[in-house]
């Protein structure tokens, strides 16, 4: 090449700053203007009772569940939140020990810390999720679960911890903070696991600024987890508190999600094909930056695989699907409930 480089006087690649990456933030529009204001009318910001209740969260949850193909979803108030119900819903407290991978957000090891329990770090695979071999040589008699985290949207050998985990009497956490959207083999990440968290906080493509959501199967689970993520009992369907079953007589922490933050977010339903693009963009990149022989070494390794667009299940370099699942966009039809 003869070009001058950029620092050297020649012509700069770009003249001006990319893009802002709140990637949510970018598919708002009047859609979420008109949701806010529908909200503040009804004069009914708390999702349980009120003068003109829009059942906004209500909505959001069973969408969710159905999307991730869970029984159950509870919307909370942010994505820590959702950790920190999570594991009291399973118990874990003082004297406990969750295993976590060392590729993490600071929010993971802080609900373990906060519920009085003892992270253990397990090293991480070339997926940059848990090493399932590691996390099998970390487990003791205090070992009560693991908290796997689909770091950058990737699913890594979560059938694996899972397996793992059964064999042990161990509970999964998958915190997907990161992972809306994602799936491996047709599962939505979210779904392996016990208990899943996400987070739809500012630099998620799902945002409505902050917000998170706890799923599971497990009825048990849910009541658990609700009666947390309230005031420490469960509610009646006229939203009432619950107060006469033993069991859901637990410390609430008060992180309900509002009709406004339930109101103002991007949809799920549409993220398969910027999940896609983004993920060839980063693979097309990263290989183009690798040796010939570094690139066929690659090709050939067994990875796990991701969904395409057709539904079908295809192979990518682990090492490689760093923005797997990790895009969302605006595709929301508020009609679906306000029409007539």
């Amino acid at each position: 090449m003869n070009e001058k480089l950029a620092i050297n006087g020649g012509t700069p690649v770009r003249n001006r700053p990319l893009p802002q990456e709140w990637c949510g933030a970018h598919y708002m529009d009047e859609q979420e203007c008109d949701a806010a204001a529908r909200v503040c009318r009804s004069k009914t910001l708390f999702r349980y009772y009120g003068m003109d209740l829009q059942n906004e969260v209500s909505q959001l949850e069973k969408e969710f569940a159905a999307y991730i193909g869970v029984g159950y979803a509870l919307a909370v108030s942010s994505g820590t939140s959702a950790l920190q119900v999570s594991l009291g819903a399973l118990g874990i407290g003082p004297g406990d020990e969750v295993l976590v991978p060392g590729y993490f957000w600071v929010a993971t090891v802080g609900a373990v810390v906060r519920s009085g329990a003892i992270p253990v770090l397990v090293d991480c695979d070339d997926t940059f999720d848990m090493d399932p071999k590691d996390a099998a040589r970390k487990i003791t008699p205090r070992t009560q679960a693991i908290l796997v985290v689909h770091m950058g949207g990737v699913i890594g050998k979560i059938k694996e911890i899972v397996t793992l985990a059964r064999q042990h009497n161990l509970k999964v956490v998958e915190d997907c903070a990161q992972a809306s959207g994602a799936s491996q083999n047709g599962i939505k990440a979210g779904a392996f696991g016990d208990l899943g968290i996400f987070s739809f906080q500012m630099n998620k493509h799902m945002t409505s600024g902050e917000g998170g959501m706890v799923v599971t199967r497990n009825e048990g689970l849910y009541r658990r987890a609700f009666a947390i993520h309230d005031l420490g009992y469960p509610r009646n369907d006229a939203g009432r508190l619950v107060m006469d079953d033993p069991a859901l007589q637990l410390w609430g922490i008060g992180c309900r999600m509002s009709e406004l933050t339930g109101a103002v977010r991007n949809d799920f339903s549409a993220i398969a094909a910027p999940t896609m693009r983004r993920t060839l963009s980063a693979v097309m990149a990263s290989v183009k930056l690798q040796p010939l022989a570094a690139r066929a070494e690659i090709a050939s390794s067994p990875v796990p695989t991701m969904t395409t667009l057709s539904g079908s299940p295809s192979p990518l370099p682990s090492a490689l699907l760093v923005q797997q699942g990790n895009s969302r966009r605006r595709a929301r039809n508020w009609s679906r409930s306000r029409s007539g």
